[in-house]
């Protein structure tokens, strides 16, 4: 039998003998592509076979790309293998869990575990001169640091450990103007994982975008920040019985009395620090009155730090200093007295008060009816900030018997002496920067403490009333019982106060001689390794200004002390056209 003959011709192309043998046509080579650029067309034999190898190839094509996702399957399983063993033999893993967890505290606690903040920005308007974009162009844009959020999301891990670790998530600062759902949320997580933790909270507002009247309602506070800033603000808040520490710095305080209720019937049984820097404060009414509606067994047991600003109620003060007997630091900035509290049958006592700070623009008169009021018997940093500012009009009319009044009201510091003399403190740090003193006036006050490590005085001098304090005190030092035998730290700044009178730059190298020959005879008994000498022109022109430099003689023996680890700093005053420029060289 025979077989029937199967009709053959040869490709063109490629010279494949074409048939019904399916095979044949993957032998086929790929088509030149100068084939279709030819416009030949394909014979009758290659038309008919072309469909035949499109669907044989196109059925070649998805069985290989069937295997390759196979294999890509395998691969990716295979990779991830080689990484999971890569990591499961990393060396962090042989860190404890409790030595990650300090790891992640030193990485999210270094400042705050949230901190989203603000950078102002301006588009340029297109228009010139617009009257309108100066309020439109201005935009906010929100930074985030949020370093536990994105620890979270490093591995499962760290997550678990993360996520039950309250304190991690439990110190926020936020700058609340034009927050979005975004950050209400994100700041609804922290405060959710922080569980019941104590918090450290930092919330502030930027003062540039207020009027004077704002937060006299809610809705303004509400304009000002935004929905989701108010929203924020008060979730916060609604957390105050587990303050750590609280810091706030807004327009105006008048924010607070929005929430002022939940103050009133809120335990503060862990907060340590409280520090009021708001713009207009208005002295931290809330936190005094918190005093007054506590019972006096759930005060605040750990308070240890209070800052507030204008704080202007003596008989609140008074009464609450006592209660807070944890209470180390005290800073009353800008302090504006103006109730002031009847007899007291006995000072109010701070027992553990140690650092004490009180800044006024009133003169330190203003200051006595406090300084008899209290006793601090542990204190150790005293600094007193006052008003020293007296027109140069106002010395230039001033009579003899103005200037001995004025003497005469310097020279007491009755109070600041009886409240040293009642509380027994060994002061180690004054800050004194205050009016005109005569030189008695302060010496006979270091004499209360010779226990000083630094002294800062800054005052005002002038060659008739209040002379150079220097001169005496550095006499006192060399003596044979030194004023401060345990100095270690020296800063005097001695305002001059001349009106219109000539200046004499000759008393300033003299006064400058007599610190720097101080510093040379203590050199061999417990030096003194940090002094700082400054002179200040008080003025009100500023023409033909000329700076002087020390006299080589005196300068050579600054630079000698330096030398010998004293940092020794002489600092001239700046000398205006009407000073005398003949000035002798005094070594």
């Amino acid at each position: 039998m025979t077989t029937p003959a199967v009709p053959t011709s040869l490709c063109r192309n490629c010279q494949t003998l074409l048939g019904n043998n399916h095979n044949a046509i993957h032998q086929h080579r790929p088509l030149d592509i100068q084939v279709l650029r030819s416009n030949r067309l394909p014979t009758q034999t290659e038309a008919s076979q072309i469909p035949i190898f499109v669907e044989t190839s196109t059925a070649e094509l998805e069985r290989l790309e069937k295997e390759i996702r196979v294999l890509e399957v395998q691969r990716d399983a295979l990779r991830q293998d080689i990484e999971r063993r890569r990591s499961w033999l990393a060396p962090i893993r042989r860190l404890p869990v409790e030595i990650l967890g300090e790891i992640f505290s030193f990485a999210c606690l270094g400042d705050f575990s949230l901190d989203i903040s603000s950078t102002r920005s301006y588009r340029e308007c297109p228009v010139p001169e617009c009257e309108q974009c100066e309020s439109e162009r201005a935009f906010v844009l929100k930074n985030i640091i949020a370093p536990t959020y994105s620890l979270s999301h490093v591995c499962h891990h760290w997550r678990c450990i993360i996520n039950v670790s309250p304190q991690l998530w439990s110190s926020l600062r936020l700058d609340l103007t034009q927050m979005e759902e975004v950050h209400e949320n994100l700041v609804g997580l922290y405060i959710t994982r922080s569980t019941r933790h104590p918090l450290k909270i930092d919330i502030y507002d930027p003062p540039d975008v207020y009027e004077w009247d704002d937060y006299h309602e809610a809705s303004d506070a509400i304009q000002v920040l935004g929905q989701a800033g108010f929203n924020i603000f008060c979730s916060v808040i609604a957390e105050l019985d587990r303050f750590k520490e609280f810091s706030y710095r807004f327009h105006t305080d008048a924010v607070l009395d929005f929430v002022n209720e939940e103050f009133r019937t809120s335990e503060t049984p862990f907060l340590t620090s409280l520090i009021d820097e708001s713009v207009y404060p208005r002295g931290a009414e809330w936190f005094w009155d918190l005093y007054d509606h506590i019972p006096e067994e759930i005060l605040p047991v750990n308070l240890q730090t209070v800052k507030v600003k204008h704080h202007r109620n003596y008989a609140d003060l008074l009464r609450t200093l006592p209660h807070i007997t944890t209470l180390r630091s005290l800073h009353l900035h800008d302090f504006l007295p103006d109730i002031i509290p009847g007899p007291l049958s006995h000072p109010a006592h701070s027992m553990n008060l140690r650092d004490f700070t009180i800044t006024t623009a009133r003169p330190l008169s203003y200051l006595d009816i406090l300084f008899t009021s209290v006793t601090l018997p542990n204190l150790t940093s005293l600094q007193i900030l006052t008003s020293k500012r007296v027109s140069d009009s106002d010395n230039k009319h001033m009579t003899d018997e103005d200037s001995e009044a004025v003497t005469y009201r310097a020279d007491q510091l009755a109070a600041l002496h009886t409240l040293i003399k009642r509380s027994g403190c060994s002061l180690r740090d004054l800050t004194l920067h205050v009016e005109p003193f005569s030189s008695n006036a302060i010496i006979s006050l270091l004499e209360l403490v010779p226990s000083l490590v630094g002294v800062d005085i800054e005052v005002r001098i002038s060659q008739t009333h209040f002379p150079s304090i220097l001169a005496d005190f550095s006499n006192r030092m060399i003596s044979p019982q030194p004023l401060l035998p345990c100095l270690q730290r020296l800063a005097i700044h001695e305002h001059s106060y001349q009106g219109y009178r000539e200046y004499d730059l000759n008393d300033t190298f003299v006064h400058a001689s007599s610190v720097v020959s101080m510093l040379e005879n203590r050199e061999m008994e417990k030096s003194i390794v940090d002094a700082s000498v400054s002179f200040g022109r008080v003025t009100s022109y500023a023409l033909g200004v000329k700076s002087y430099d020390l006299p080589a003689g005196l300068a050579k023996r600054v630079d000698a002390l330096c030398a010998k680890g004293v940092k020794c700093r002489v600092t001239l005053p700046v000398m205006f056209a009407r000073d005398n420029a003949m000035v002798e060289t005094i070594l």
